[in-house]
């Protein structure tokens, strides 16, 4: 069995209780979203993973946790301002970032998948993206030739389910260029709120280029501005991406985010 991750991996002990044992420490522990569990480290957790000084005193349970960050989202006076807000929970502590959706799925779904990704997220994105910051693995017809060595980087080994978006068709938003990765984001939160750990899970935008003129003269525009590939160069690039998939992660199955 291939460990879940670069950093980490899920094992269980004599009893069969799930633990997690992580390859980090020190303040690499706590910049990695996947072991950062921010005030929920015990003393001898914190020890033994040199984080002794690096955080607060007070220790929490994830459920006191959750409460802190809820009453955060509540202040929030927009959609996209809810939607940047559990982003950033997201990058900096995304076990208790889905502890708390799972919580309040009803009010969240909303917000961390569609209608807020279409209308607010994926046509502002590139400038939003210092926000946001990078998650998922994107394809570009600038590194396609490096597709194998693109998918082993990525910090989870084992992935089980792919959420792919060539962007050029998602939902009622068509061609939103570089914008459609956080649509696949979305879908993949929304996966691992129907039981797919988060362990388990790679958004992914294959980014070959944008018909939209008014993206491609946008000097802020963080894709690849220029027109998409089609054709024969557009589907033996897709085979590369297809070929990594399998090669890495023979187990995964790929869901199709908006494709044409």
């Amino acid at each position: 069995m291939p460990a879940v991750g670069h950093m980490f991996d899920l094992k269980r002990n004599a009893n069969g209780a799930k633990y997690m044992e992580v390859f980090l420490q020190g303040i690499a522990v706590l910049r990695m979203p996947l072991t950062n569990k921010e005030l929920a480290f015990t003393e001898e957790e914190r020890s033994l993973l040199r984080l002794e000084g690096l955080l607060p005193s007070a220790m929490l349970t994830i459920a006191e946790q959750a409460e802190r960050e809820y009453q955060g989202y509540r202040r929030q006076m927009s959609d996209l301002a809810k939607y940047k807000y559990l982003r950033r929970l997201q990058q900096r502590n995304e076990v208790l970032f889905h502890f708390l959706v799972a919580g309040h799925l009803q009010e969240m779904l909303p917000v961390i998948y569609v209608p807020t990704v279409i209308d607010d997220v994926a046509p502002q994105y590139s400038g939003l993206y210092s926000e946001l910051s990078a998650r998922g693995i994107v394809f570009s017809s600038a590194n396609i030739h490096r597709a194998r060595d693109i998918v082993h980087s990525f910090p989870l080994t084992d992935v089980r389910l792919v959420v792919a978006t060539d962007c050029s068709a998602v939902l009622w938003a068509a061609d939103c260029g570089i914008g459609a990765i956080g649509v696949t984001i979305g879908k993949s939160a929304v996966y691992s709120a129907g039981g797919i750990s988060p362990f388990y899970c790679c958004p992914m935008a294959i980014d070959f280029g944008t018909d939209r003129e008014e993206l491609r003269n946008n000097p802020g525009y963080i894709g690849m501005a220029h027109p998409r590939l089609r054709g024969e160069a557009y589907h033996q690039a897709m085979d590369r991406v297809a070929d990594a998939i399998q090669y890495h992660w023979p187990r995964a199955v790929v869901q199709w985010e908006g494709i044409s």
